[in-house]
């Protein structure tokens, strides 16, 4: 069994597809060769109704033996969707990464000590233009804010768990 999945998993994509075709294609083939040209290797008896009972060992073979091939169409999907997961994270990561240089953070950072430089010398004058004008809050889109953090940090951990 280990050997199976070692060989599954070493094999491309594309290798998988047409083993999968080829699977399919062959147990068709030899499930309506059985049917057509010897139906007692199929079928034990045909007056009972139930299907499943009345099929020999190779007739039960047969009707399980469809879940090989599904289930490495299923093998290539979910590594399709890895694909495109890693893709989406790796290009979220360069245009992150082109936003926040050192440069960026340098002059993100001179910028706020400037205006904090202003507000406490000016102060006073602050205190009193707050108190002169109400404001109005609009706080539609203040929630919106920890949902994005809480999406981009689910992205971020499953990429690193998909690497």
């Amino acid at each position: 069994m280990k050997k199976i999945f070692k060989f599954i998993s070493s094999t491309s994509s594309l290798g998988l597809f047409f083993i999968a075709i080829g699977l399919s294609i062959f147990l068709t083939g030899s499930f309506f060769a059985i049917v057509v040209y010897a139906p007692e290797l199929f079928l034990k008896d045909t007056t009972n109704n139930s299907l499943f009972y009345n099929l020999t060992l190779l007739g039960k073979f047969y009707i399980l033996s469809g879940i090989i091939p599904n289930f490495l169409i299923l093998v290539i999907i979910l590594r399709f969707i890895n694909l495109i997961i890693t893709t989406f994270v790796d290009i979220m990561d360069k245009l992150v990464s082109l936003t926040i240089t050192e440069k960026n953070i340098a002059k993100f950072n001179n910028t706020v000590d400037k205006i904090e430089g202003k507000i406490i010398s000016q102060k006073p004058k602050i205190k009193d233009a707050v108190n002169k004008v109400k404001f109005k809050t609009n706080i539609k889109n203040e929630h919106l804010t920890p949902i994005a953090l809480i999406i981009s940090a689910i992205i971020i951990a499953s990429a690193i768990l998909l690497q």
